[in-house]
């Protein structure tokens, strides 16, 4: 593994399986540098949630809710939103807005949160990091844009640009 300072933070660059036996090893907050929380190691489940709609195609706030009680009884030791799994990129910025709400405030602390931030494009990405700070996550997940293409240096500026303005754990996907 290597690693990288960009901004505030200290990335660990490696492949996702070396990361993953890393986390469940080390905890999240063996990766970040000063300034950051320290996390328990993670070892268990991290489901990633849907996204529920009703028969009108509009998100469904109390099966979202209902969500996340089924993934906490059923042991999750944190859960994640806004992943590709949970179609992020058909939902509305009011919708991600308002389903952030309703997860922090359902979770109320009992386990980590950790949302997916990858946007269209790199501006979008760093945006969404800022919101999921303010609005409660305990970590964010960050993928490349989705329909900007970035050049290696770009993806770099991205990283250094979400490092320096977030404080929260990172988790690359």
């Amino acid at each position: 593994m290597e690693s990288c300072n960009m901004g505030r933070r200290t990335f660990v660059l490696s492949t996702g399986a070396a990361i993953a036996g890393s986390l469940s090893t080390m905890g999240a907050g063996a990766v970040a540098s000063e300034g950051t929380a320290k996390m328990p190691p993670f070892q268990g489940m991290m489901p990633i949630m849907a996204t529920p709609v009703d028969a009108e195609y509009k998100v469904d706030i109390a099966s979202q809710r209902r969500h996340v009680e089924y993934c906490i009884q059923s042991g999750a030791v944190a859960i994640g939103h806004f992943a590709y799994a949970s179609e992020f990129q058909k939902i509305s910025d009011a919708d991600r807005s308002q389903l952030l709400d309703v997860v922090v405030e359902q979770v109320a602390g009992r386990i980590p949160f950790f949302a997916g931030v990858t946007g269209r494009t790199a501006v979008d990405t760093v945006r969404y990091a800022r919101e999921a700070e303010t609005r409660g996550a305990d970590l964010i997940m960050v993928s490349l844009p989705f329909e900007e293409q970035l050049d290696p240096e770009s993806t770099f500026t991205m990283f250094r640009e979400i490092g320096s303005n977030v404080s929260l754990p990172i988790i690359i996907q």
